[in-house]
Parts: structure tokens; C-alpha cells; sequence
């Protein structure tokens, strides 16, 4: 919760966590998964989008990352760890902070900016 409650989650009460948090007690009602994909990734996660929506899965790979704001223009560190095109990932924290032990090591890093969307409306827009 603090990755995603950044700016108020270590001043929030008891109460108002477990409120935040409760819409995640009924998993069964939605499914957000996310991750965020670098900008070389999004035309395969369009193929694969297309290929379950024609099964019927109901389904939108949305090309923006989660955070504690809604904006059309967030910074986002793409770090490069290998040279092919799978080899880049899109993180809002440091490479190190989700890379334990030193692998895989950064070979490289850029600033793009990109939509963000707040994780607590795309939570109430889900759950309605």
C-alpha cells in the first residue's frame, strides 16, 4: 500500500486504511492487473488485446502507469536491462528497489513521459 497511497498512506488511521483497502476483499468482483509495459511492448500487448477480445474476454491493456495521480503528462524511468526488445521495463521506483541481489543489472535508462492514472479512482470506476 505505501507504492500505491504515496502521499498519504503513513499519515492515514487504521480506519481509513482498512476502507481504502476493502474493495480488495472481493477479488471475485474485478480484476485489475497491472503492470507497466515499456513503449516497445504495447504493439504486442495490441495483438494479444485483439486475439482475447475475439474469444470473448472482455479485456483493455491500457498504456499508462498506476499511481497516486490522474495526469496526461507523468515522468516514468524506462530501464533498460537487455538489448532486445523485451529487454525494457517502466517502473515508478528505483531499478535497485525492485531488482534484489543485482540482477539483472541495469544497462541503461531513459525519462519518458506518459499518462498516469490515480489506482484509487480506476478502484472506484472498477468496483461501480
Amino acid at each position: 500500500p505505501p507504492r500505491n497511497h504515496r502521499a498519504g498512506w503513513e499519515a492515514m488511521g487504521k480506519q481509513e486504511r482498512e476502507a481504502v483497502m476493502a474493495p480488495l476483499r472481493e477479488p471475485a468482483t474485478f480484476c485489475i492487473r497491472s503492470f507497466e509495459a515499456a513503449p516497445p511492448l504495447l504493439p504486442m500487448l495490441r495483438v494479444e488485446e485483439a486475439f482475447l477480445r475475439a474469444r470473448g474476454f472482455n479485456v483493455s491493456f491500457i498504456d499508462g502507469a498506476l499511481s497516486n495521480r490522474t495526469t496526461a503528462d507523468e515522468p516514468r524511468t524506462l530501464w533498460r536491462f537487455a538489448r532486445h526488445r523485451w529487454g525494457e521495463t517502466a517502473v515508478a521506483l528505483g531499478f535497485e528497489e525492485v531488482h534484489v541481489e543485482g540482477r539483472p543489472v541495469a544497462v541503461s535508462s531513459r525519462t519518458v513521459r506518459a499518462r498516469s492514472y490515480d489506482l484509487n479512482e480506476v478502484l472506484r470506476q472498477a468496483l461501480r
